[in-house]
């Protein structure tokens, strides 16, 4: 996998192996960021930020990179595509998840949606354009509120301004600035697309120890009325709190 550090010794900086943390933020008036604590059916930003920084660049050389994509927001859920300069989609490879390495590598032209922690290590081979060209990370996941995406956009439609949220659109862009410092030498996605990286255990003669059945309801059958333990009061006026049905029984705050 691409890894390795351009000071020629094999350690030290990860140049070829990025951690990219995707989150929305607001500012108030003062230029502090500001959140809603009180904002009960979640909190956006209006404004994309990747490490913490407000539109960012990243140069890179002519070779594989690995990114390891975290989605750090509150409340927003993200649905990434990877454009050129003439706004087509351009493949990249999906190599984990959450639970670590997949067994086969995915070619991607745009993501599921990543919800709130979670990750996405993608490989993107820049070797496949030239110097001097860019690329951009455009989130699809449209939001109205908080409590979910009202539209996962076609890249073509997030490519237009303006949007009506402003997190949809280009939120990173990659300079090809050089040619690889030290050979590549990590493998080829493209030809590994049906190879395996890791086999899923097999778990057939492990036997079933207990099955449970957790059912998540924004509209639980509660049995109580208590005013602060069992409503929210949010934009849409007073509802119960989410609740779970564990196996069955009836609904738990």
């Amino acid at each position: 996998l691409p890894s390795g550090s351009s000071n020629g010794k094999g350690w030290g900086n990860l140049d070829y192996d990025v951690n990219l943390m995707l989150a929305d933020k607001a500012w108030n008036s003062s230029g502090q960021l500001a959140m809603d604590i009180f904002q009960f059916d979640g909190f956006l930003g209006d404004q994309m930020t990747v490490n913490l920084n407000w539109k960012p660049y990243f140069e890179v050389e002519r070779r594989r990179y690995r990114f390891r994509i975290l989605n750090a927001s509150v409340s927003r859920f993200f649905k990434i595509a990877l454009a050129d300069a003439s706004g087509i989609a351009r493949t990249f490879w999906q190599i984990a998840n959450d639970g670590n390495l997949l067994p086969q590598v995915a070619p991607l032209t745009q993501t599921d949606e990543l919800g709130i922690a979670e990750r996405y290590d993608i490989i993107i081979d820049f070797a496949n354009f030239n110097l001097n060209d860019k690329l951009w990370l455009v989130n699809l996941a449209e939001h109205k509120d908080g409590t979910e995406p009202d539209a996962d956009l076609s890249l073509s439609q997030a490519l237009v301004t303006p949007q009506c949220d402003p997190c949809v659109g280009k939120f990173l862009e990659f300079r090809i600035v050089r040619n690889p410092a030290t050979p590549d030498v990590s493998r080829d996605v493209s030809i590994a697309a049906n190879q395996f990286l890791i086999p899923n255990p097999d778990l057939s003669q492990i036997p079933v120890a207990k099955t449970r059945n957790f059912v998540f309801d924004k509209d639980p059958d509660v049995d109580t009325n208590d005013p602060v333990t069992t409503f929210i009061t949010g934009a849409g006026g007073q509802r119960p709190q989410w609740g779970i049905v564990a196996d069955g029984q009836r609904n738990a705050l």
